[in-house]
């Protein structure tokens, strides 16, 4: 049986507590996003700045091989590139070795398919042991209401952790643990806007017919219509 995606209280409060930079540390170190679809990169660089290895944002580019959208390509092509965009995990584990010359080394742990877990807890264990936590995160889910849903995922580190709230960086913020644990509790889906699709042709037939070329592609219906594709 599937278990629940909600964090469960382990502990008691100061062994969820852990931070790497105070706020104003973080407001005064972080890293801006550094290139288009590059959170991930931007991540990077903030990652070896926490454990003190200085490298320039170009660099850590480089070594992720961050990857673009192709925007002005033909639909299917268009999909595949959104669905490639950014960097993924493993890219950034090996762009930080790499940036690192070695000396920084990172593991990707899965909360997808959903479990149970004192997510802030957790992290508090990691940090205090010397880890600098980054969250991938499908922006996408939790989204509030009324709020325009997000066209991407992100990766963003984490540089603090206290009772039911996450603090990161690239947007500076702090989050629900409970919101935290929801974007990273997804299966690797994407949703795509109508506007960033209809105009690239056979948008109503792949919507009728449920595929395309490199996959299947299933509308989600809104208000008027169909207004995302979800690859």
């Amino acid at each position: 049986m599937e278990a629940e995606c909600e964090p469960v209280p382990v502990g008691d409060e100061e062994e969820d507590e852990a931070m790497l930079w105070s706020f104003q540390e973080a407001l005064e170190r972080q890293t801006l996003q550094i290139g288009a679809s590059a959170c991930g990169a931007t991540a990077v660089v903030d990652v070896l700045k926490a454990l003190g290895v200085d490298v320039a944002p170009e660099e850590a580019d480089r070594c992720v091989k961050t990857r673009l959208r192709r925007n002005e390509a033909p639909l299917p092509e268009y999909l595949l590139s959104r669905s490639h965009a950014g960097a993924t995990h493993a890219q950034l584990i090996h762009g930080a070795q790499d940036a690192s010359e070695g000396k920084v080394i990172g593991r990707f742990f899965h909360l997808y398919p959903r479990r149970r877990i004192g997510l802030t807890h957790w992290l508090a264990r990691w940090i205090r042991s010397g880890a600098v936590p980054v969250a991938t995160m499908n922006m996408q889910m939790d989204v509030p209401e009324g709020e325009e849903v997000p066209d991407a995922w992100h990766h963003q580190l984490i540089f603090g952790v206290s009772p039911n709230a996450v603090f990161m960086t690239n947007p500076l913020d702090i989050e629900s643990e409970g919101g935290v644990h929801q974007r990273l509790c997804s299966e690797s889906v994407l949703l795509i806007r109508r506007e960033d699709s209809a105009d690239r042709g056979f948008v109503a037939s792949l919507a009728s017919r449920g595929r395309g070329v490199y996959g299947s592609y299933h509308p989600v219906g809104g208000h008027g219509g169909i207004n995302h594709l979800h690859v």
